[in-house]
């Protein structure tokens, strides 16, 4: 017998296994059978003891996880890869709704490779104590149950669970198989298909629910297991019980591995003449770019503009700094750029320049959803520049329309203060800002690495 979650990985299976090169196949009916009980893709939450429990109990995945991470700093939310667990691709399907798939994932990053399942997940997080105090998880329900995972259960952080309604329960299902051949003895035969239509009518009896609720499992008349929850107002604990079609679920597989792939990186830099005090210090401009662009890899897309141009000029900066695209040697198109880039006698129109910039790395990720960022240093000395082509509520708006995040780093002690032009620009388009209260080496090393893929693909 197998046991398979969601119909939809029944399905999938099914058509592979019955596939002329395949000697395994599946017998009875080609729909699914009816579920055997039902498992809800929560967002578990870090509850240690004296944290007073705060927050929606359910509603959509992508506000639940807005809720968690502005409630402060030094959080994140994981899921294990939705290419190998069907709970993560369903979360996966609800986030990309409405989203860029590059946006989703910027706010999911986190360094190392993703756990395979989510008890792969749990069992990291409970590695690292710090981790796991500061981390929500993407997992099903039954999960969470104690005793189940054997990776030190004791030693968790205790999790309360918020139910997303956008997100289907996993559903698991009972499935005779058989190989070629397997048949030929037709009393093995009858005994096998005798065993497997009693365990099928224990598990869907009294005894086998009781059993599925011990493991944290809902039956399949939606009895909650010992400790579950029935959220008021919703469908809330068991979201859906059909899932999300296999036509659905393959477009997020599409989306999924461009938006976590090769990125797109366009550095703006301020090099009017107030620049060249910054310039020349040993953490300046020069040694920031450098060292931010160590997380760059042969088959991401990146460049460089100058931001400084006579006034009258056709366009406010300078695309010849460093190419934009793909760039086989980084060392060396590193070394050609800060080799070439100097403060100039001109003045800037950093507004002018973001916009240009984030229109390009739009354009660039729009057929395949890459993720990109545009990362502008400067001064702030221009910020509102006399005679500048946009104002700062037309480059808000500029921002918010191509939603792509911009990192700014300030040399200005409190260019990313509230209300800051800065801080506006960051905050508008879901982006960065970085000023000298702030560890900017770190920052914006970690704001490249998040979108860019590194040395992890050709390279490797």
């Amino acid at each position: 017998m197998w046991g398979p979650s969601p119909t939809y990985g029944f399905r999938r299976v099914r058509r592979t296994w019955n596939a002329p090169t395949r000697p395994v196949r599946t017998y009875g009916s080609s729909a699914p059978p009816a579920p055997l009980g039902y498992s809800p893709t929560v967002l578990a939450l870090p509850a240690p003891p004296g944290r007073r429990e705060t927050g929606p109990r359910g509603g959509r995945l992508a506000d639940l996880i807005d809720a968690f991470l502005d409630a402060g700093p030094g959080r994140h939310v994981r899921r294990p890869d939705p290419e190998s667990a069907d709970a993560a691709l369903f979360a996966t399907r609800a986030l990309y709704g409405g989203q860029q798939a590059g946006a989703v994932e910027r706010r999911l990053a986190y360094a190392g490779p993703l756990a395979p399942d989510g008890a792969g997940l749990l069992c990291a997080l409970a590695g690292v104590r710090e981790a796991d105090r500061g981390t929500a998880a993407i997992v099903p329900e039954y999960l969470l149950r104690s005793g189940v995972l054997e990776c030190g259960a004791q030693t968790r952080v205790p999790r309360r669970v918020v139910y997303p309604d956008d997100v289907p329960a996993l559903a698991p299902v009972a499935v005779s198989l058989t190989w070629e051949g397997a048949d030929q003895d037709s009393d093995t035969a009858r005994a096998r298909a005798a065993g497997i239509s009693g365990f099928s009518g224990w598990l869907a009896g009294p005894e086998g629910q009781r059993t599925l609720r011990g493991a944290g499992f809902w039956t399949k008349d939606g009895e909650p297991p010992p400790g579950g929850e029935r959220v008021p107002g919703g469908p809330g604990v068991l979201p859906s019980r059909t899932g999300p079609t296999g036509a659905d679920l393959g477009r997020v597989l599409e989306r999924y591995p461009a938006a976590s792939g090769p990125g797109c990186v366009l550095y703006l830099l301020d090099t009017s003449p107030s620049m060249t005090g910054v310039w020349d210090d040993p953490d300046g401009a020069p040694a920031l770019l450098a060292r931010s662009m160590e997380g760059l890899g042969p088959r991401d897309e990146y460049g460089a503009w100058r931001v400084a141009a006579p006034d009258g000029a056709e366009r406010p900066y300078d695309t010849g700094l460093l190419e934009f695209g793909a760039h086989e040697d980084r060392a060396a198109a590193v070394r050609g750029l800060t080799e070439r880039v100097r403060p100039t006698e001109h003045e800037a129109d950093p507004y002018g320049a973001l916009r240009d910039a984030v229109a390009e790395v739009a354009r660039r990720g729009a057929g395949d959803e890459r993720p990109g960022v545009v990362v502008l240093l400067t001064d702030d000395e221009d910020n509102g520049r006399r005679g500048g082509r946009v104002d700062l509520a037309g480059l808000l708006e500029a921002v918010r329309e191509h939603g792509v995040p911009v990192a700014v780093v300030s040399f200005s002690s409190r260019g990313c203060a509230a209300g800051q032009p800065d801080r506006r620009i960051a905050d508008a388009s879901d982006g960065t800002c970085l000023d000298q209260r702030d560890d900017q080496m770190a920052g914006l090393r970690a704001v490249v690495a998040q979108t860019a893929e590194g040395d992890q693909g050709d390279a490797a």
